[in-house]
């Protein structure tokens, strides 16, 4: 017959005429011990109490019922662990897309700054893929002229309305200035000032038409 130690995933092999004791084969996990009874075994699958004698073990190990539990639960357990593995692909795509549009934005942002031209994106992103080639945000950057403006045209149109709200809730000043560049195109700067009062600070914003 078979007797536990302390440990239900260790059995212990006993011979009945000497008492010498030779370590099992490791059964677990559907295989329990019973406090009560140490000539019983109980199968977590079946829920079921078994004779603790090896024979009587593996037979049950065999049988048609203990097979089909044994094999759901390997199909549950795989689907859970790739049902995980998919959510955390999930999670890594979307932190990845989120690193590239923010580096988009960068981008956008120091053209708009340094008043570059729009034609310059596709050069740029393009030295951006050879200059960084470990890089899978550069790697996956794709931006041209016309996407660049079109972004551009959108981001300053939320930063207007947000600049409109800020006007509307809080006291400010306009400066304006006209000016001709070199070409003869005529500029009007308009610079608001305000106090927000969500941050302590006093804000400056300008405009050019």
């Amino acid at each position: 017959m078979l007797e536990f130690d302390g440990n239900s995933s260790a059995i212990r092999t006993v011979t009945s005429h000497y008492g010498q004791v030779t370590t099992g084969g490791n059964i677990s996990p559907w295989l329990a011990r019973v406090p009560s009874d140490n000539t019983k075994a109980y199968c977590q699958f079946c829920h079921k109490h078994l004779s603790a004698e090896i024979s009587s073990i593996k037979r049950h190990r065999e049988s048609r019922q203990h097979v089909s539990l044994e094999e759901r639960r390997k199909a549950t357990a795989e689907a859970q662990s790739s049902a995980y593995e998919d959510a955390a692909s999930r999670r890594e795509d979307d932190a990845m897309a989120f690193s590239v549009a923010y580096a988009t934005v960068l981008f956008i942002m120091f053209l708009a700054e340094h008043n570059l031209p729009f034609s310059l994106c596709d050069g740029m992103i393009d030295l951006h893929k050879k200059m960084y080639p470990d890089s899978r945000i550069a790697a996956e950057m794709v931006l041209h002229r016309k996407r660049g403006a079109a972004i551009t045209s959108r981001m300053g149109d939320l930063v207007k309305e947000k600049l409109i709200c800020k006007l509307k809730q809080n006291k400010f000043s306009l400066i304006i200035d006209e000016t001709t560049d070199c070409s003869l195109t005529k500029t009007c700067a308009i610079l608001a000032r305000y106090f927000d009062q969500q941050k302590i600070a006093a804000k400056q914003n300008a405009r050019y038409g």
